[in-house]
């Protein structure tokens, strides 16, 4: 993937993966847009990446609300432009049985990453495919294809994420566009201090 002078937009970009993306990414040459809902680490990571001669924008926003996400891109069109890429890492969830999880958690952890990647990429995809090139990325979780015991509704919205990129990547082809699914292994991250238990 192409990345100097490329304006790549991150979402989930104040924290783990997000954050990580976007540093490397503006020490390619990339110009980052950084989408989240924390604006105060979305701006310290921007500052972070300026003091280091890079370009980023602060857009912060709460990706699972489609009407927050909307106004983020026509905000991102008028004052950065149009993403040539979008990693997609907006995720959140925790590793819970079935009878641990309420009907709201579920609800939240469906939201993102799943819901959160659809209206990203729904908002910017029309004029991506008009200008006919683009790449759409998507960060998912190893249990997308293996699954564990203990994690069922962090489970399902992981397997409707990956459907979604497939999905995707079939409505694009030769298009000019394409779709990514990058699926790390386990990573260093606040993840496992905030969600203490899981890994045993």
């Amino acid at each position: 993937m192409q990345i100097k002078d490329k304006l790549i937009l991150i979402t989930g970009a104040s924290s783990g993966i997000g954050a990580a993306t976007a540093r490397a990414a503006a020490r390619a040459g990339g110009r980052v847009v950084l989408v989240a809902r924390t604006q105060a680490a979305l701006e310290a990571l921007a500052d972070e990446i300026r003091a280091a001669g890079g370009q980023a924008w602060v857009f912060p926003a709460d990706l699972a609300d489609p009407m927050q996400v909307a106004q983020m891109a026509v905000r991102v069109a008028r004052e950065a432009g149009l993403p040539d890429i979008i990693i997609n890492s907006a995720g959140a969830g925790r590793w819970l049985f079935i009878e641990e999880t309420s009907a709201e958690e579920a609800q939240e952890m469906m939201a993102a990453p799943y819901f959160t990647a659809f209206h990203t990429t729904r908002a910017f995809l029309p004029a991506m495919l008009a200008r006919g090139s683009g790449q759409i990325v998507v960060i998912n979780s190893p249990v997308s294809r293996a699954v564990w015991p203990g994690a069922t509704g962090y489970t399902a919205a992981r397997w409707a994420l990956r459907g979604f990129t497939e999905a995707l990547r079939a409505d694009l082809y030769s298009t000019g566009l394409s779709v990514t699914s990058v699926v790390p292994g386990k990573v260093l991250s606040a993840y496992f201090d905030h969600n203490p238990g899981v890994l045993e």
